[in-house]
């Protein structure tokens, strides 16, 4: 009966550390995960914010608008409908693309966290925004949106925008 007691109690022993082990590599799978997600995103922003030729983009959004892009599109749907879709739209990565008649709509990220730029048409004196976010001119004409950005809290979102700049940047 003794050795019986120990050996039950070695595989229960052996069987408790593996699951801890287990349970671990989840936590650090997860963690590296989360870490590698993060920087993804910041990195999408500095491209969004300060790599990007605001004015470009915004020439890109207006020629989808002009020739009567309407809806919502991923870039896979968008490539098989447009044919020359603009460099720039590209280089951003969007996870959506949403036409209407009162903007254009990139959605670099979508959802929690969500953040892209809003593109007017030409003469549009109001910018509209379907979501409870605040928006910061990029330029007339295009807004940068950030599902993170509160009314009332724009100065220290500012600062942590203005933290995400290269330190090569150069102002056009």
């Amino acid at each position: 009966m003794n050795k019986c007691l120990k050996r039950i109690f070695r595989i229960l022993r052996s069987t408790i550390i593996l699951i801890v082990l287990l349970v671990l590599s989840v936590i650090v799978v997860f963690s590296v995960t989360l870490l590698l997600r993060y920087k993804e995103i910041r990195d999408q922003k500095i491209v969004l914010l300060y790599k990007t030729n605001h004015n470009v983009l915004l020439n890109a959004c207006r020629q989808l608008y002009k020739e009567g892009y309407r809806g919502e599109y991923d870039l896979h749907t968008l490539n098989s409908e447009c044919k020359n879709i603009p460099k720039v739209l590209l280089a951003l990565k969007p996870e959506g693309i949403f036409i209407n008649e009162s903007m254009v709509s990139i959605g670099v990220i979508g959802g929690i966290g969500g953040f892209g730029v809003h593109a007017y048409p030409e003469g549009c004196d109001k910018p509209y925004t379907p979501y409870e976010t605040g928006l910061i001119k990029l330029i007339d004409g295009l807004c940068y949106y950030d599902s993170h950005y509160r009314e009332g809290h724009k100065q220290e979102f500012e600062q942590y925008l203005h933290s995400l700049r290269p330190k090569d940047f150069k102002e056009n």
